[in-house]
C-alpha cells in the first residue's frame, strides 16, 4: 500500500504538471516531482523514493495473519 501511494502521488503530480504545461488545467502551485527547483518538496520527494526502494528491497517480507503475539 505504501508504494501504492507513493507512485499514485508522483503519476498525479506529474499528470497535473503536464495538463498545465500543455494548457490542458488552470496553473497552481505544483512543481514537477525530481526535476522542478525546490527545497522541501524535493526532500519529501526523495524520503518517498527512498521507502519505495527500502520496500523493493525485501521481497521475501511477508506478514502474518496475526500482528503481534505477547510471549507468557
Amino acid at each position: 500500500m505504501l508504494v501504492t501511494g507513493a507512485m499514485a502521488l508522483f503519476a498525479v503530480e506529474v499528470l497535473i504538471n503536464t495538463g498545465m504545461t500543455v494548457g490542458l488545467l488552470p496553473i497552481t502551485g505544483l512543481s514537477l516531482p525530481l526535476v522542478s527547483y525546490g527545497g522541501s518538496g524535493m526532500v519529501a520527494h526523495l524520503l518517498m523514493l527512498g521507502l519505495v526502494m527500502n520496500v523493493g528491497s525485501r521481497p521475501d517480507y511477508e506478514m502474518t495473519k496475526e500482528p503481534f503475539r505477547f510471549v507468557e
